[in-house]
């Protein structure tokens, strides 16, 4: 049986031999290339979603850390630095001990602060942000306002008569008469500030 089977191989020829053995797998050689072009399919779909999840995560990190706000110690230190420029600016015109004129000119910088973000508080500052606003404070310069607080300082200063007036500026320890006309302790009246009785 085995002779008759190597005869019935013979009578094929190596042509027949390899159409019949391509008949055989052609149906397996097809599912296999459908299945390798299904799962490359698959396979590009998977990373397409992988890199869209990546990219959403990256935004939503981005989103994050562009909307986590300074901490409150942070905000100390911010309120603090805008106070110490006020103090020192003024410190230049000799107004650094004006409480008024640093609370104003503390507004001011505190003002041009939040405007450079678009927000409401010194708190809502972006946390990434808060070395940028440090040395936005650390720089901050506006002439006219300075001049004009300064100004409004010392006509208020003048204003108060001797409760705000330093007094190492008297002559001889002699009183000055007050502004608005009232007679002064020595019985003068309507001097200038600061002009001493004799």
């Amino acid at each position: 049986m085995s002779e008759q089977r190597e005869e019935g191989l013979m009578l094929l020829g190596s042509d027949d031999l390899g159409q019949m053995l391509t008949t055989m797998m052609q149906p397996i050689l097809n599912a296999m290339g459908t299945m390798i072009k299904n799962n490359t399919e698959a396979i590009d779909r998977m990373a397409a979603g992988m890199t869209m999840m990546s990219d959403r995560m990256e935004a939503l990190e981005k989103q994050v850390r562009l909307n986590t706000p300074i901490d409150s110690r942070q905000e100390r230190y911010l309120q603090s630095a805008m106070k110490d420029r006020a103090r020192e600016l003024l410190d230049k015109r000799g107004l650094a001990d004006d409480k008024k004129a640093v609370k104003k000119l503390t507004a001011a910088i505190r003002k041009s602060v939040l405007a450079r973000y678009g927000i409401g508080t010194v708190r809502e500052i972006p946390k990434h942000e808060y070395n940028v606003a440090m040395g936005q404070i650390s720089s901050w310069m506006d002439m006219l306002l300075i001049r004009d607080i300064a100004k409004e300082a010392r006509e208020h200063a003048q204003g108060q008569g001797l409760a705000d007036l330093p007094s190492k500026g008297l002559a001889c320890g002699k009183q000055p008469a007050l502004l608005d006309g009232a007679p002064s302790p020595a019985g003068t009246v309507g001097q200038p500030p600061y002009a001493s009785v004799r």
